[in-house]
């Protein structure tokens, strides 16, 4: 019979994830503004690839904490969200100004 884990243990666990996620997205957003920049590069795949990650980022924070994420939970929502946000927001931006 195999023990599932304590709730506690389950939520650090997760707010390790998150935080992991939101480093991993502004690490990716970093490379990708200094690598892909705005031309149609052969790197122009991190910009969806960190868009993504900075999404899970935040779930993965936002389901961790009872009712809102604390500590590395939070750090994690944060970082996540502004990329998943940034990239979002070019985006519409984009769209509106013809600019895809």
């Amino acid at each position: 019979m195999t023990s599932h884990p304590a709730p506690q243990e389950q939520a650090g666990s997760r707010e390790n994830v998150a935080l992991g996620l939101g480093v991993l997205a502004a690490v990716l957003f970093a490379v990708a503004m200094a690598v892909a920049g705005e031309d149609d590069s052969s790197y122009g795949w991190l910009w969806p690839l960190a868009g993504v990650t900075g999404g899970a980022a935040a779930v993965t924070a936002w389901r961790s904490g009872s009712p809102r994420p604390h500590g590395k939970a939070l750090i994690g929502l944060v970082l996540g969200g502004l990329v998943f946000l940034a990239i979002l927001a070019w985006i519409v931006v984009a769209a509106f100004t013809g600019d895809l």
